[in-house]
């Protein structure tokens, strides 16, 4: 089974970074990817320190803490919510240089934990050599499938309108899965600057992970 890293999942849905507001209104199960301030597991004795933690609403004021994958549970805590994010005490949002080092850091468990496999199950180099091939040509499908998709679609440029799928802690019961929102910039990277009717939205956005809408027909 694949190493999934939900702590980037849910940091890459977000629209914006949750406020107090938000996490205090969140329905239960309701999952936020948060720097929690804790002990240091290899120095108990030392000074606490901020560890990437996903926070799960189970109860009013009750939260689970698990790992970066969202499988472990490692406590249970009570928090006023509202008070912790907003003093920074026990929880705050990751920056830039966190969110990059969790990512960094779960790659490299990933291809450790493949390298492990093929010991553990004896893959031989002309088997390996043969998953390598298969892999190679289902990753050029995929881009030529992409390279389709995108012709088909269009190019999405400065001016676009489009629909940013939402993730469900920025839902109320009211609001669409969806914001309509209009591509501002296009960066070097190949992402995408989204604005919205209160603003420049926080992150950038690949140009496949948003819905161009399509223009009235003259």
């Amino acid at each position: 089974m694949d190493l999934v890293c939900r702590w980037i999942e849910i940091i890459e849905g977000l629209v914006k970074p949750p406020d107090a507001t938000a996490l205090a209104k969140s329905s239960l199960g309701s999952e936020f990817a948060v720097m929690h301030w804790e002990e240091n597991e290899e120095r108990p004795l030392g000074p606490l320190v901020w560890r990437p933690r996903i926070i799960k609403r189970v109860r009013k004021n009750r939260w689970e803490i698990l790992d970066v994958t969202g499988t472990e549970h490692l406590s249970e805590q009570s928090y006023e919510i509202e008070e912790e994010w907003i003093e920074g005490s026990s929880l705050r949002h990751p920056n830039d240089t966190e969110i990059e080092a969790v990512r960094s850091s779960f790659d490299g468990k990933q291809a450790k934990k493949i390298a492990h496999e093929n010991v553990v199950l004896r893959v031989s180099p002309r088997r390996k050599a043969l998953h390598d091939r298969g892999f190679k040509a289902q990753l050029k499908q995929a881009k030529k499938m992409k390279a389709n998709a995108t012709k088909a679609d269009g190019v999405i440029t400065v001016g676009d309108v489009v629909q940013i799928p939402l993730h469900a802690s920025d839902q109320a019961k009211v609001d669409g899965k969806y914001l309509l929102a209009v591509v501002v910039e296009k960066l070097k990277s190949g992402q995408i600057r989204c604005a919205c009717p209160t603003g420049v939205l926080h992150r950038p956005y690949v140009a496949h992970g948003v819905i161009p809408v399509q223009r009235a027909s003259k």
